[in-house]
């Protein structure tokens, strides 16, 4: 596609994803079908979650409040009468905000949103040569202390994000992230996927 970009899974509104083409968790495979509201998932149409996604959907390729992760994930939850990570405990720098109720990676699901701390992807991808040799190369991409909001979850357990200030200074953007390590075999090719860091999940609750 034009302007740098990709196609990706269906949203959970049927409609089609466009993902940065700089995310590292794109690779050569085919997108796995999403878990939520298109294949059955847990949350019904009209929840607390859906409401958040759409108003963070609304604030796609804009800056928001400062620019920071913080701005959009607290103007997404205040404009659909949930409760902020302030509603919780006090907001100071650089702490492990709570945005709802805890949350695990088996119930994750649209709307929900994720805290990350020192959280790093690895991506290597090995080419093995007809002789039996091998060459490989690595990249990573670091959220040291970060906030995102679940569009869409994979059957593969890669989620679909939205988020703002990654890269720094960058408006509200689509990534697609692993959550776990992953192997993709694919003819000579493969592409391993290796994840360290810690990771919060909460379910926004109401105000």
């Amino acid at each position: 596609m034009a302007n740098g970009t990709t196609p990706g899974p269906i949203s959970v509104f049927g409609k089609p994803m466009t993902l940065d083409a700089g995310t590292l968790a794109l690779t050569e495979n085919t997108p796995p079908g999403v878990v939520g509201l298109d294949s059955g998932g847990t949350q019904p149409s009209g929840t607390l979650g859906q409401t958040v996604l759409q108003k963070a959907q609304a604030l796609l390729g804009q800056k928001v409040g400062d620019g920071e992760c913080f701005a959009l994930a607290d103007k997404a939850l205040r404009s659909a009468g949930a409760k902020s990570a302030g509603d919780f405990k006090p907001v100071v720098p650089n702490d492990d905000y709570q945005w709802g109720a805890t949350a695990s990676q088996a119930d994750l699901r649209p709307g929900d949103l994720i805290q990350f701390r020192d959280f790093e992807i690895k991506k290597t991808v090995t080419v093995t040569k007809p002789d039996g040799s091998e060459t490989s190369d690595t990249t990573t991409e670091l959220r040291d202390h970060h906030t995102a909001i679940v569009e869409a979850v994979a059957a593969d357990g890669t989620v679909t994000v939205l988020e703002q200030n990654m890269p720094p200074g960058g408006s509200t953007r689509r990534a697609r992230i692993h959550l776990t390590d992953q192997t993709i075999p694919s003819g000579s090719t493969t592409t391993t996927f290796e994840v360290s860091g810690q990771t919060w999940l909460y379910h926004p609750v109401p105000k």
